[in-house]
Order: structure tokens, then C-alpha cells, then sequence
């Protein structure tokens, strides 16, 4: 099983804003499948068997609760990012 890999190292301001954008646009519609292309970008490995983080498709297929621990994968590491910033 595949530890959480996300690399944010191509992102800059507009890529954090379009993520923030679109995930407000999640929080309000729950229209999660948005959030799917950006998601794959990101996520190099995962520990869902069967599953590739790079397939948008994939997405789809996880439960809700792995649903919500992807997304606070990446917004930790985002987080992170900004921390080291500092």
C-alpha cells in the first residue's frame, strides 16, 4: 500500500486561488467532481488499491470518507507550504 505523495511544487498564487475558488464552489454545491482534475495533478500516490490518484475518473469511486481524507491531504500540504514560507 502507497503512502500520500501530493506535489504542489508547479503551483504559484493562481493555481492556490483556482483550488481555493473551485473549493468553495464544492462547499457550496457539493459539486466534488470539480475539484477532481486539480486533485489528480497533485496526488502522486495514495494508498487506495486499485485506484490511481492521476485518473480523474477514479475519483468517483472513492468513498466519502476517502473522499474527505484526500482533500485534507492536499489542504495540509498546501498549508505546509505556506508555513514554510514564513
Amino acid at each position: 500500500m502507497a503512502d500520500w505523495q501530493v506535489n504542489l511544487a508547479g503551483w504559484k498564487m493562481r493555481q492556490v486561488r483556482e483550488f481555493n475558488e473551485t473549493l468553495k464552489k464544492v462547499r457550496d454545491e457539493l459539486a466534488v467532481g470539480l475539484l477532481y482534475p486539480q486533485l489528480a495533478a497533485v496526488i502522486t500516490a495514495w494508498p487506495y488499491e486499485g485506484l490511481s490518484p492521476a485518473k480523474v475518473e477514479d475519483y468517483d469511486e472513492l468513498t466519502p470518507e476517502q473522499w474527505t481524507e484526500t482533500l485534507s491531504k492536499v489542504q495540509d500540504a498546501l498549508a505546509a507550504r505556506f508555513r514554510r514560507a514564513e
